[in-house]
This record gives C-alpha cells, structure tokens and sequence, in this order.
C-alpha cells in the first residue's frame, strides 16, 4: 500500500509561513506546524532559548517531543475551558 502524502505535498507551507507571520504580528500568538514524524515545518514567534537550546540540548529536546506530543493529542476544547499550555522545559 502507498504511503500517505504528507502536508508538505498538500499544502504550500510558505503560504501558511506568511499567514502565521502576519498573524503573529497583529496579535502576538507563537504558531508552528509539525508534520507526522514531528520535523518542524512552520515556528512562528518561538523564543531563542526553544530553537537554540531546548530544541537542540539531547535532554532538553525530549521533553520538548513530549509537549509536542500532548498537544498533538489535543482534539477539542470547548470555549468556555480556561487553557494555558505549561511546557516541561
């Protein structure tokens, strides 16, 4: 059986890159886009210490998979839930 396309081939991610950057812009809200096996695809608004350490760090960078993970697992959440996301870095 032929493996599934991936978002890459759906989407154009420089499209969804400039709406996330202007979106990021009016109203200050980080962004990004993982495909299935996790590689970045689109990070918008991330904060140094993500990218150039926690995103890179062994240790650090698990935990950082983990979070990824349980947001992924997230599939609705009513308007009246109060949500603030806690990372484990």
């Amino acid at each position: 059986m032929p493996n599934p396309p991936t978002i890459s081939l759906l989407v154009d991610i420089s499209q969804i890159q400039q709406m996330l950057e202007a979106q990021h812009r009016i109203n200050g809200i980080t962004s990004a886009i993982l495909d299935a096996e996790e590689n970045i695809l689109v990070a918008i608004g991330w904060q140094d210490i993500c990218t150039r350490f926690h995103r890179v760090h062994p240790d650090s960078s698990v935990r950082c998979r983990e979070s990824d993970a349980y947001i992924s697992g997230i599939q609705v959440l009513s308007p009246a839930d109060r949500y603030r996301m806690v990372y484990a870095n």
